[in-house]
């Protein structure tokens, strides 16, 4: 199959391949906006939406890395090949231009969200989603604790940009019902596999 482009690529194109839709998960760096008594501070939503934006290119830069990696099995697959890179309708190249300008532009507004500290915590969620997508996703109850551990990540990140007193109460019980609604999911993939006939 050519990475030549069969036509010019849509918005809806580009949409799936950095999968938009899920940036509503991150609307939990708002949570401690409101949790944390500064909801009346233009401030602090101005710094939770540039942490908002900024962790929102780096989970579609992840999306996009992703996808390129797992391309031949993408296209092989009876749904995946339908995607916008394993289709052909988003080149390779287009991709690779795409990639690091996510991962530096997201880097960049987490700077302006909070400096330093609002990096680091896009950078320990970007080691952590890698992590994740290559290895550790086929880790059974370490994939569960991780992906918790991400949706919580976004919560701490919240807590940095907004600047806000660090609550342990609000973290462990996001990790607490994060890893119970993962557990409730991997528990519905079994079934349906079981249901299909596999082990």
């Amino acid at each position: 199959m050519t990475d030549r482009p069969q036509r010019p690529a849509s918005l809806g194109d580009w949409a799936g391949a950095l999968r938009l839709h899920h940036w509503a998960k991150n609307a939990l760096v708002f949570l401690p906006v409101v949790l944390g008594g500064v909801s009346h501070s233009g401030t602090a939503w101005l710094s939770a939406l540039l942490g908002f934006l900024g962790l929102g290119l780096v989970a579609s830069s992840t999306y996009v890395l992703n996808d390129l990696i797992d391309l031949a099995d993408d296209r092989a697959h009876w749904t995946k090949h339908k995607r916008a890179f394993a289709s052909g309708r988003i080149s390779i190249a287009a991709g690779l231009v795409v990639l690091p300008l996510g991962l530096v532009g997201g880097l960049g507004l987490g700077g302006l969200a909070h400096g330093p500290p609002a990096v680091a915590m896009l950078c320990v969620y970007l080691a952590l989603t890698l992590g994740y997508s290559f290895a550790l996703k086929r880790v059974p109850i370490l994939d569960v604790a991780l992906l918790a551990a991400l949706f919580t990540l976004r919560i701490a990140l919240g807590v940095v940009c907004a600047g806000v007193a660090w609550s342990a109460w609000l973290l462990v019980f996001s990790m607490f019902l994060f890893s119970s609604l993962s557990l409730a999911k991997r528990l519905t993939e079994i079934k349906r596999l079981k249901a299909l006939g596999g082990e």
